[in-house]
């Protein structure tokens, strides 16, 4: 069954998933698309997330991490079936053993809404050893996350030229523009066995 076509409004969710110490973790995304090249499907779209978000989140995990899947679906009517692939090998970039699958450390992404409806989380897993200290990321980590920033609130053109806005999605599917977004120094430590899953 060939995937889906995109077009301009379509609201699309993506997962990176990767592996640490034997466990699924996994980081979550939303789009707004503004504008999209006709016959652009969610195939063309999970392709653009291997070769343009997925490089950058590299760049913030440990090196004990390996991608393995890039996933993506659109949730806005009609929904849609979702499409995954499975990657090259990527490994994390940094030099550095993991903390436990149980440890992230969350972006924070903010609209202009007021209260928790404005406010939203992506979960970084795979975080180095060497990148906090009593719980807390060092100033060098803060900066290396801060750099993949960008792709939380800055307008991406994907290499198959569509143009998308990330955005905060509620429960009943409206997606809001995210305005901008930052660092949390203080790691976040879960129950889950799996990062990210779920929440």
């Amino acid at each position: 069954m060939p995937a889906p076509v995109l077009a301009a409004n379509d609201i699309l969710i993506g997962v990176v998933k990767g592996v640490l110490y034997n466990q699924t973790v996994e980081s979550t995304f939303h789009w707004k698309i503004t504008s999209v090249p006709n016959g652009y499907n969610l195939s063309n779209f999970v392709d653009d997330m291997m070769t343009g978000l997925l490089p950058e989140y590299a760049l913030c995990l440990s090196a004990s991490w390996t991608a393995s899947a890039c996933y993506a679906r659109r949730v806005s009517s009609p929904a849609t079936r979702g499409v995954e692939k499975i990657p090259v090998v990527t490994p994390g970039a940094i030099a550095s053993l993991a903390l436990p699958p149980s440890n992230a450390a969350v972006l924070s992404r903010y609209t202009n809404a007021s209260g928790p409806k404005g406010r939203g989380r992506v979960f970084m897993p795979a975080v180095p050893t060497s990148f906090h200290l009593n719980g807390l990321l060092t100033s060098a980590a803060v900066d290396v996350y801060a750099g993949f920033l960008p792709w939380l609130d800055v307008t991406w053109t994907t290499g198959g030229a569509a143009v998308m806005e990330p955005v905060l999605v509620n429960l009943v599917g409206l997606a809001t523009n995210i305005e901008n977004a930052k660092v949390q120094r203080v790691l976040r430590v879960q129950r889950r066995r799996e990062v990210g899953v779920g929440i």
